[in-house]
């Protein structure tokens, strides 16, 4: 029935909410751990460890953060789950480096550096007020991908695998993609290409089926093992 800016900001504000929910606890970039192995001298802690005599350096060791590349399907058929796609999108945002949206087009993003709710919001109605319409090609959105990904980063793909547009298979341009990063998570609905699914699954993809928009935390949670409350 069309865009609705009123719909859309409505659920934007409850994926803000989720969002700072769920980054209790989390380890921002930045963050030390200690090492009895690596990395610089914590003096003090050392100090103390030897009074007691633990005669061990305590070290501290930067751990690499863990990176996500979302690509998100913004076509027609992807409208009624317009929803799930924000809240994902929304949830993990702290730790994506790049958002790829895509329809028959490639549109490709960098998110804020900070994670404070008016910066989040305006990037989102930003993102997604074109709407969801047109038609899809997955194949030209990993082809684009490929540009931008590392072998640290997990990519995490938000469509129900229905291309309308004709290209190569799409399961054909990810499977190079798979061996490049450190996973290829695909989240579809219920209603979604299950032949192509099984195809994703072959090239050692992950394939998610969403039932219920209220399980996204979690399983996004577990998927990426998210250090959250």
């Amino acid at each position: 029935q069309g865009f609705n800016n009123d719909v859309l900001n409505r659920a934007i504000g409850i994926s803000y909410s989720i969002l700072r929910r769920s980054l209790k606890g989390f380890e921002y970039e930045g963050r030390y751990r200690v090492s009895n192995s690596q990395g610089k001298v914590l003096v003090k802690k050392t100090i103390y460890n030897f009074i007691r005599g633990n005669y061990r350096l305590v070290r501290r060791m930067r751990e690499k953060q863990l990176k996500v590349i979302a690509v998100v399907d913004v076509s027609g058929s992807m409208l009624k789950y317009s929803l799930w796609t924000i809240i994902s999108l929304a949830y993990v945002i702290s730790i994506v480096k790049t958002i790829i949206l895509f329809r028959d087009n490639v549109y490709v993003y960098k998110p804020p550096r900070r994670v404070i709710k008016p910066l989040i919001i305006k990037f989102l109605q930003i993102l997604f007020h074109g709407g969801f319409h047109g038609y899809t090609n997955i194949s030209l959105a990993i082809r684009s991908l490929k540009n931008v990904v590392s072998s640290n980063d997990i990519v995490l793909l938000f469509t129900d695998l229905e291309q309308t547009v004709k290209d190569s298979d799409p399961w054909v341009e990810a499977k190079d993609l798979v061996g490049k990063c450190r996973g290829l998570i695909v989240f579809v609905p219920i209603h979604h290409r299950f032949d192509v699914a099984d195809r994703f699954r072959e090239i050692g993809a992950d394939v998610i089926i969403v039932d219920d928009v209220s399980k996204l935390p979690r399983l996004l949670r577990w998927r990426l093992n998210l250090k959250i409350w």
